[in-house]
């Protein structure tokens, strides 16, 4: 039951820094954001922010925009 909890708190951890990571890249590439303005052209937009502006490999930057999708 211990190792349960600890796993459970790590993994908890673990999934708020990759939420704040994931709203804070959002937030910089567009402060402001509505669900109807998520469409391809948003995600190539973003992805191209992403490589270009943050330097992120592709794994990353697949890995992120996986959560909008």
């Amino acid at each position: 039951k211990e190792n349960e909890l600890l796993l459970e708190q790590t993994r908890s951890k673990e999934t708020h820094r990759t939420n704040t990571t994931f709203l804070s890249k959002l937030k910089k590439f567009k402060p402001e954001l509505l669900f109807s303005e998520i469409d391809q052209e948003f995600l190539q937009q973003l992805a191209r922010y992403m490589k270009e502006e943050l330097k992120n490999n592709d794994n990353t930057m697949f890995k992120t925009i996986s959560y909008i999708m």
